[in-house]
């Protein structure tokens, strides 16, 4: 079915709407997608916004067209508001339908995400107040501009906002349990953020109170075991800022800091001595790298193994190829719901001598996560009964799986995916089909 429509008023009227299906509403450039159960919109999505947020962003759009497309039974219920609700929204915040444009919000999302850890908190700011004017409903844009201000009146209102749009999402309510662990040991007016979990700190503390992660690099023992999926997950959007514009320093040390956290002093000394080359008149950059280097050369004596792979920190028994029926210890589990894909990937891994263990379903996963202890996990996005998105939260809640790399696998090429992915906390993203000797490089990566 396909039907030219005005507004969503329109599209919820009885003579189009699903009993039991989903509605993809196309409007300019964009998409987004209404599942209803029983005649009741039950979830919403467009872009990476899901939920009431996303469900208010499509009431917003002006000359849409409707296709009825086949749909997931199973979807996790993520709306809650009715259409009378949304119709009050609407009139207490004066939103008016608008037109299509070529206006980006998921781009200017993207880019203010970049600015932010390039240290461009002004223009990263201009970005997502840009996005709010035009939706005030992007819970998203609303809990990263939290993350820029610095009084803790203004951050909680701005996370109010955040939850009134998008209650659902975990990431929402994780800011809300780290602002409140955070204030609760704040002892003045100054405060600084984690650069690693964005938990409000002192000015004067060198660790974050939630994610352990050291703030800077300093002699003695002292750090502690940080929660390596914050680190993670924060050095991979360092990563992709380092890129442009060059020369920035200061995401060379910040990124030295988190490699130094997590034991990796070799990837430690290479971002160190890029932020000393670009900053060469910076006094704790030069000493943050004559320690590492010093740190580096006493682990590369002969007394111990050299640091020639990431490996040689971990235990035997954890690196020791298995197959999928020996310790699940040391194998990937492959969550993907095609046989075929599952045979593929299981031929990839097996010719590289890793260990596989499969679910095919998110259910199964998830029973398999109370007992095994994989090194590794490749999920799909899209499986019969829960998506990727919805089972990665719920995966990392198991002590065992709460650091250990995720790769999200997914028919999607989008940038929008990507970052919805990133946002739940994977670690890569591989679009299918995918050659199987960049499956191969990714595992590699952190194995």
């Amino acid at each position: 079915m396909q039907t030219n429509k005005n507004t969503l008023r329109d599209i919820l009227d009885q003579s189009i709407t699903c009993q039991n299906g989903t509605l993809r509403i196309d409007w300019g450039q964009k998409k987004g997608f209404i599942h209803f159960r029983n005649g009741t919109i039950v979830a919403a999505e467009v872009g990476s916004l899901s939920g009431n947020g996303a469900l208010l962003d499509i009431a917003r759009w002006q000359g849409v067209t409707v296709h009825e497309v086949q749909g997931d039974p199973t979807i996790k219920k993520n709306v809650t508001l009715s259409p009378k609700e949304i119709e009050d929204i609407f009139r207490d915040f004066s939103i008016t339908t608008i037109p299509s444009s070529d206006y980006d919000d998921q781009k200017q999302l993207e880019e203010a995400i970049c600015a932010i850890h390039q240290f461009r908190y002004r223009e990263a700011a201009a970005r997502l107040v840009e996005i709010l004017k035009y939706n005030r409903f992007h819970y998203l844009a609303w809990l990263w501009y939290s993350r820029l201000l610095g009084k803790k009146d203004s951050i909680e209102k701005a996370l109010t906002e955040a939850r009134k749009w998008g209650d659902h999402a975990p990431d929402v309510w994780l800011e809300v349990k780290k602002n409140k662990i955070g204030f609760s040991g704040i002892k003045s007016q100054e405060m600084k953020r984690c650069l690693y979990c964005w938990t409000p700190l002192n000015k004067t503390d060198r660790d974050c109170c939630y994610c352990l992660a050291p703030q800077l690099i300093y002699h003695g023992e002292g750090l502690s075991s940080p929660k390596k999926s914050e680190l993670k997950r924060a050095i991979n959007n360092y990563l992709l800022a380092i890129k442009t514009p060059p020369g920035n320093g200061r995401i060379g040390y910040t990124l030295a800091v988190a490699f130094h956290a997590l034991k990796m002093d070799e990837k430690a000394v290479k971002y160190i001595r890029y932020a000393v080359a670009t900053a060469p008149t910076k006094i704790s950059y030069q000493r943050a790298q004559t320690f590492l280097e010093e740190l580096l050369q006493k682990k590369d004596k002969p007394s111990g193994p050299a640091l020639t792979k990431p490996d040689s920190r971990r235990s035997e028994k954890e690196i020791k190829p298995v197959s999928s029926t020996a310790d699940t210890g040391s194998a990937i589990l492959v969550v993907e719901d095609s046989p075929t894909a599952r045979k593929v990937i299981k031929m990839v891994l097996d010719r590289e001598g890793f260990g596989v263990v499969e679910a095919e379903t998110g259910q199964q996963a998830l029973e398999l996560a109370e007992s095994a202890r994989p090194a590794l996990i490749l999920l799909d996005v899209m499986l019969p009964d829960m998506t990727g998105y919805d089972i990665l939260p719920r995966l990392r809640e198991h002590q065992h799986l709460a650091d250990i790399p995720v790769v999200m696998l997914t028919g999607k090429k989008g940038s929008e995916d990507r970052l919805k992915g990133m946002l739940a906390g994977s670690s890569e993203y591989l679009t299918k089909p995918f050659d199987p000797l960049k499956l191969t490089n990714v595992i590699k990566k952190y194995l």
